[in-house]
């Protein structure tokens, strides 16, 4: 008789969802098991912003500090045509911000991950790497799944699965979970470089007839990423070794000026996708981050997103684990996170389109446009702050789902809200 192996939650993928999922889990102790494909952690930045709602989340757990400590904070973005100015917002301007940590903080993916591995390793819950899922069969009381780690076959009984397996979720597909949307036209490059002498504190877009360009800062020592559409006529021209030398000119073309680029740590070439699960629960399973939603990276939502996904079923699972909550409270999950997962497809999706698929004839109006939205939030902080929060995933609630029961006769805090950020003297 094969011999089985028993756990009450196991995690498929050690991205950043996975291991905020497997960390809020011992946090509330539960001991799950985690699993990864891949060798070992990724070494390359991949998604670098950090927003005010995962640095709360990261503070409570105690890591928020060491992982500002590694990072740069960035204040507020500019748009610009060339050299041209086009609008800028500084979030230092927000008289009162409502949170502790009002900017975007830049830091590189690889270390958020090492920072909540070690959190793992340290509750002796190391990652299984080189350990892939082949196959689930579930029923209303048990998961039963197929591990394999190189030429070993394992099988396991689970509670509960976790899918934090990205984009192409195998844990998705094991389930029947269909994963809708499509591909953005074009292909798009992400190059981490040095620049000299360049602005820290703010993100740049620059908006020419040219192209999309978006410049972020991070990292004390002049480190930057660029971000870009590649030219139709040669998004098919290089091997998937892209170089520097090969969209130096791109690049160029559209900032309007020689970048002084003195060094290339890490470039790729990728396709973008706007794709939403059509359930993000069935039975004994649960579909998060990437696995559950994919959008543009315009406002960093994404790695953000599969954080909160994380933090809004963890306590929830280890509450039924523990003996403490009826299972029904797990249905809320998907009741409360597809909403905002489509609200967020749907603001990144028009964001982008705006950047980047507008008519050549157009771009005067549509650079005139965001040149008098940007001066007309700018104007007053409370709109720059109104706008930080949409950014930050301040702002989202759950006042609507079956768990808020409002009460009280003031509606400018509600059951369901985020517990608001009050300066204690």
């Amino acid at each position: 008789m094969d011999n089985v192996n028993y756990t009450d939650v196991l995690i498929v993928g050690a991205g950043p969802s996975g291991l905020m999922m497997a960390a809020q889990l011992l946090r509330f102790g539960v001991q799950p098991v985690i699993i990864d494909s891949k060798s070992g952690p990724d070494r390359t930045s991949k998604a670098i912003a950090v927003h005010a709602r995962s640095l709360e989340l990261l503070r409570q757990m105690g890591l928020a500090d060491p992982l500002l400590a590694q990072g740069t904070p960035c204040y507020g973005m500019q748009l610009q045509s060339g050299r041209n100015i086009l609008g800028k917002l500084d979030f230092s301007q927000m008289d009162s911000p409502h949170t502790v940590f009002p900017f975007i903080h830049i830091v590189p993916q690889d270390k958020t991950e090492k920072l909540l591995i070690d959190r793992l390793t340290e509750n002796t819950c190391p990652v299984k790497w080189e350990t892939r899922l082949v196959s689930i069969r579930q029923d209303d009381k048990v998961a039963r799944v197929e591990l394999r780690n190189q030429e070993t076959v394992q099988k396991w009984e689970c509670k509960w699965v976790i899918g934090a397996d990205g984009i192409k979720s195998t844990v998705r597909e094991c389930i029947g979970i269909s994963f809708e949307g499509r591909p953005y036209h074009g292909r798009f490059f992400l190059a981490d470089v040095q620049i000299e002498g360049a602005d820290k504190r703010l993100a740049h877009f620059f908006m020419s007839k040219k192209g999309f360009l978006g410049i972020f800062p991070y990292g004390s020592n002049g480190r930057y990423r660029l971000f870009g559409l590649l030219p139709k006529e040669k998004e098919n021209q290089w091997s998937p070794d892209i170089q520097y030398a090969d969209i130096k000119p791109i690049v160029e073309e559209r900032v309007g000026f020689e970048l002084p680029v003195s060094q290339i740590f890490w470039i790729s070439r990728f396709l973008l996708h706007k794709r939403m699960a059509e359930q993000f629960a069935r039975q004994r399973c649960f579909l998060i981050g990437d696995a559950a939603h994919v959008h543009t990276p315009i406002g960093g939502q994404g790695m953000n997103s599969g954080i909160q996904d994380a933090a809004n079923l963890a306590w929830k699972l280890a509450g039924v684990i523990n003996g403490r909550m009826d299972s029904q409270v797990l249905h809320t999950y998907p009741l409360e996170r597809m909403p905002v997962a489509r609200a967020t497809l749907r603001t990144t999706d028009r964001a982008f389109k705006i950047m980047t698929a507008v008519p050549s004839w157009l771009l005067p109006l549509r650079n005139t446009f965001l040149s008098l939205g940007l001066r007309y939030i700018a104007k007053k902080s409370v709109r720059i702050g109104s706008l930080f929060d949409h950014i930050a995933q301040l702002d989202v609630h759950y006042r609507k789902a079956p768990l808020a029961v409002h009460h009280a006769t003031g509606r400018g805090v509600q059951a369901g809200d985020r517990l608001p950020f009050l300066p204690i003297f």
